[in-house]
């Protein structure tokens, strides 16, 4: 089951026009 609030954390990282990095 996905975390869906992680799940929005990465796309607002997406949307930001940054890469997803490991570090975060």
């Amino acid at each position: 089951m996905v975390d869906q609030e992680l799940l929005n954390n990465i796309i607002s990282k997406l949307n930001e026009g940054g890469t997803v990095t490991a570090d975060d």
